[in-house]
């Protein structure tokens, strides 16, 4: 799947997020989501900028993941308007100075190198993220490309399935559930719980 990313180019990861984007601030639950956890996009990934500037100009606060020395693993930090961003350990982009939080997460934006409808992922090696998802209990959308998704994405233990993937086309709810429209009832009937602590 990094071979196939590799063939896209930058023209049409803009043109692909901008799509993505007007499909993810549809969604009820980013309506009704106050605290958003989402990453801070790589080169050859969904862009994630202009959703974060969306979500700073409808009154959200933003959490992004950043890796914490002390537990070798990602925890979720405060994305200040003014924050100075660094890469991080994989290289990832991150606060220079994080605000370590345990806040409650309403809706969760996750990355990946490749997708199936059963909401299963393939992150990028070593289970940092999903270590991250398994504390979450709010609503996590992957976002891909068209291209990214597969058929079965191979499971392993310690993955975390997602509720919905946003692709350039169209909204693929995960888990059985019937469409868009349901996403709202799953989502006040499964209230949401905190995300503390997690490379993609």
């Amino acid at each position: 799947m990094r071979g196939v990313l590799q063939t896209v180019d930058a023209r049409e990861f803009r043109q692909a997020g901008r799509r993505m984007h007007k499909l993810l601030i549809g969604l009820p639950e980013y309506a009704s989501a106050r605290r958003i956890g989402c990453y801070l996009s790589l080169p050859r990934e969904a862009a994630t900028s202009r959703f974060i500037q969306a979500c700073r100009a409808d009154g959200k606060q933003v959490f992004v993941p950043a890796y914490r020395e002390k537990t070798d693993g990602y925890q979720w930090s405060r994305l200040e308007e003014d924050a100075a961003l660094a890469a991080g350990k994989w290289g990832i982009p991150e606060p220079r100075r994080p605000r370590w939080t345990a806040a409650q997460l309403d809706l969760i934006v996750v990355p990946g190198l490749a997708f199936d409808r059963a909401g299963r992922r393939v992150g990028r090696g070593k289970g940092y993220f999903d270590r991250l998802l398994a504390a979450c209990r709010g609503f996590k959308v992957g976002l891909a490309l068209e291209r990214q998704l597969v058929r079965s994405a191979p499971v392993e233990a310690h993955d975390v399935r997602l509720d919905a993937v946003v692709t350039e086309a169209k909204i693929y709810p995960c888990r059985g559930t019937p469409g868009p429209g349901a996403l709202k009832t799953m989502r006040r009937s499964r209230g949401v719980s905190g995300c503390a602590a997690g490379r993609r």
